[in-house]
């Protein structure tokens, strides 16, 4: 009997060590399948990132390369800038060296020309063929074309230089010695380096009127309203009497400034 007790316990103890051991494995197998998942899991987010990281890295590139290209347009936009201001100075000093100008006509039969001591009255329809007069040695001519009145003439330096050249409106100067032209529809004014007025026309209503510095081969003949004097080069007060004729000429237009083409200092006189 003590026999048989002992095997049977011998045989409960395999028994429930077999169980243990069943358990344990299963336990193991388990534990392997949820790691294998969680391995599984761990590299499907490693993959991911990798992708993202990928993109990130395009995107980034991209970036660098959108960064350089909008640098590269903010270099291409700065020297379209500087081209664009250097082309509007070279056009604003092309306006000031040459331009048309054009006076306004208006319904007068008469326009009365003032050249100093010489004018008188000249019918507008006579002025629809041009005529050249002059002051003095200078030719001159007025001339109507499409409702505009159009002046010609040109004036020289003591040298013989050309200075200043109007052609039917059409204007141009000599750099090296006039300074500023400034003109509307009604006048223009040309001043030299020095500051001297030595052209002002204007066509007030019906009265046109011209001052200026006519330069010749022996002396300049000064113009002003109700003057018309020559003075020769050899005469001893010349400077001084040309000193007095420019103190005399008020300036009519502006002749500074950023946009200064077409403004006159006061209301016209």
């Amino acid at each position: 009997m003590y026999l048989i007790g002992l095997i049977l316990v011998g045989l409960g103890t395999f028994i429930t060590y077999k169980a243990s051991s069943i358990e344990s494995d299963k336990t193991i197998r388990e534990l392997k399948d949820s790691l294998n998942l969680k391995n599984t899991e761990l590299q499907k987010k490693q993959d991911e990132n990798n992708v993202l990281s990928a993109k990130i890295l395009e995107f980034q590139k991209k970036l660098d390369s959108n960064t350089k290209a909008v640098k590269e347009i903010a270099h291409d936009i700065s020297k379209i800038s500087i081209n664009t201001n250097r082309i509007s100075n070279i056009i604003k000093d092309e306006q000031r060296q040459k331009g048309k100008v054009e006076f306004d006509t208006n319904a007068y039969e008469y326009y009365e020309v003032d050249l100093g001591m010489v004018g008188g009255l000249i019918k507008k329809e006579n002025l629809n063929n041009e005529e050249t007069n002059y002051i003095n040695e200078t030719p001159f001519s007025m001339l109507i074309e499409n409702d505009k009145l159009l002046v010609s003439l040109s004036m020289k330096d003591k040298n013989g230089n050309l200075i200043f050249d109007l052609k039917k409106g059409e204007w141009a100067i000599n750099k090296n010695i006039v300074f500023s032209v400034n003109y509307d529809s009604s006048g223009i004014e040309v001043i030299d380096r020095e500051g001297n007025i030595i052209l002002q026309i204007d066509l007030i209503k019906n009265n046109f009127k011209v001052v200026g510095t006519f330069y010749e081969k022996d002396g300049v003949t000064l113009l002003h309203p109700g003057l018309l004097m020559k003075v020769l080069y050899s005469d001893p007060n010349y400077d001084k009497i040309l000193e007095e004729f420019y103190s005399k000429v008020v300036r009519k237009f502006v002749h500074y400034g950023e946009n200064y083409l077409g403004k006159r200092l006061n209301q016209r006189q």
